[in-house]
């Protein structure tokens, strides 16, 4: 947490599940599990981003994210790890626009959203 504010990012003041929609979170997560054997000491952790619009400037908010966090920690993205994203139009229903933008995104993202996630483990 300290690390994503340090970089300048607008953090939670604690490790917490609760908090509000426009601030990063560190939060434990007991469903990560590490591979077993490892002759590393993992702690299991899910990184909430703040809601964000869908636009390459979001997308290279949350890659400028994952970069500062991958080169200052070991990361692993065990099998039982996942990603999951919040759809949201707001207090609006969704229309047709939004309807196209989402099924846009699913087509583009297909391909990482079905691959199986072992695949993407690293070696010890």
């Amino acid at each position: 947490l300290e690390l994503l504010r340090s970089a300048g990012y607008p953090t939670d003041n604690a490790i917490r599940t609760e908090g509000g929609p426009g601030v990063w979170k560190v939060t434990n997560d007991s469903s990560v599990r590490p591979r077993e054997n490892s002759k590393y000491e993992w702690q299991s952790v899910e990184v909430k981003s703040p809601a964000l619009v869908f636009s390459s400037a979001s997308l290279e908010i949350v890659s400028e994210v994952c970069r500062l966090i991958t080169n200052t920690y070991l990361v692993e993205v065990p099998p039982s790890a996942g990603l999951y994203a919040h759809v949201s139009a707001g207090a609006e229903p969704f229309n047709f626009r939004i309807m196209q933008a989402l099924f846009v995104f699913l087509w583009t993202f297909e391909s990482q959203t079905t691959r199986p996630s072992s695949s993407r483990a690293p070696t010890e």
